[in-house]
């Protein structure tokens, strides 16, 4: 009979053992919980029969309570930072940057190659240039730069798409912007020009 029920901690070694390997892709699913709930009652059972001294195994019954601790902590791993793809595999959620303060050397370089800059996320300071039927209601010209116009001298053509309705030309703008890349545009007057293109995240 002793024999019989070690078992116990070594079927809950097993389980407890599963959930660890499992838990940081599952998370809390119903198969991760079903595993780790088994093998935590079936380790809790072991032990006690283990210190009662109707059965061996209160050893590998600790080492199955442990592992299952820290199966939990897998599980919780495996919520926060997963989540399911299309087509049920698992894809790291990466939060995105907060937009950043930019410097006139930092923001020199976005204007020169915008498209190496692509996905930043910075905060810039400008003025509507143009907001009319040419550029639509998705889309204002600014004047812009990284710091507000007083203090910048040479500001930059800004392309600024999304949620500009309200805009009106000679606003005065302060917005967290997405960079895209470069825009090339024809001009009112028959001519072309180009612009750093980005999306409005929100304006300050």
């Amino acid at each position: 009979m002793p024999r019989r029920r070690t078992r116990l901690a070594t079927w809950a070694l097993g389980l407890s053992g599963c959930a660890v390997l499992i838990g940081p892709v599952l998370g809390f699913g119903p198969f991760t919980v079903s595993v780790w709930l088994i093998a935590t009652v079936l380790a809790a059972v072991a032990l006690r029969r283990a210190q009662s001294g109707r059965s061996a195994g209160r050893g590998t019954a600790v080492v199955a309570l442990v592992l299952s601790g820290v199966a939990f902590l897998a599980m919780i791993i495996g919520s926060s930072d997963w989540s399911v793809a299309p087509g049920g595999k698992g894809a790291l959620v990466v939060a995105p940057e907060a937009p950043r303060e930019v410097t006139v050397a930092e923001w020199n370089a976005i204007v020169r190659d915008p498209d190496s800059h692509a996905g930043e996320r910075i905060v810039v300071h400008g003025t509507v240039r143009q907001a009319d039927a040419n550029t639509g209601t998705e889309l204002v010209l600014l004047s812009a730069g990284p710091v507000p116009a007083a203090s910048f001298d040479h500001p930059t053509t800004l392309a600024l798409r999304g949620d500009v309705l309200a805009l009106s030309e000679g606003d005065t703008v302060h917005a967290e912007i997405e960079i895209n890349g470069l825009l090339a545009y024809d001009t009112t007057l028959g001519g072309s020009d180009s612009a750093v293109d980005a999306d409005l995240l929100t304006l300050r």
